[in-house]
């Protein structure tokens, strides 16, 4: 989408993703990303909450719900 951007950054063996948001009502944002493991954790870093994520074709994908003109942050850790 025109009104969404998604960076990653590796640090410590951690995947952490910003979203950002700019469309002017809620929406659904489909999130898929490179990544090798075969299990992994998604939280988000505002609320604290996992986040259901599935992992297929050497990706790995979840949802944001967002709000207008948001930014969502998470980290993807592997899973314990």
């Amino acid at each position: 989408k025109g009104n969404t951007r998604v960076r990653t950054y590796e640090v410590d063996g951690k995947t952490y993703v910003g979203v950002v948001y700019k469309g002017l009502r809620a929406a659904e944002i489909p999130v898929s990303i490179p990544f090798s493991d075969a299990a992994a954790r998604v939280v988000d870093l505002v609320t604290g909450a996992d986040v259901a994520a599935t992992i297929a074709d050497g990706r790995i994908s979840f949802t944001v719900n967002s709000k207008a003109m948001e930014l969502g942050s998470y980290v993807i850790t592997a899973a314990e």
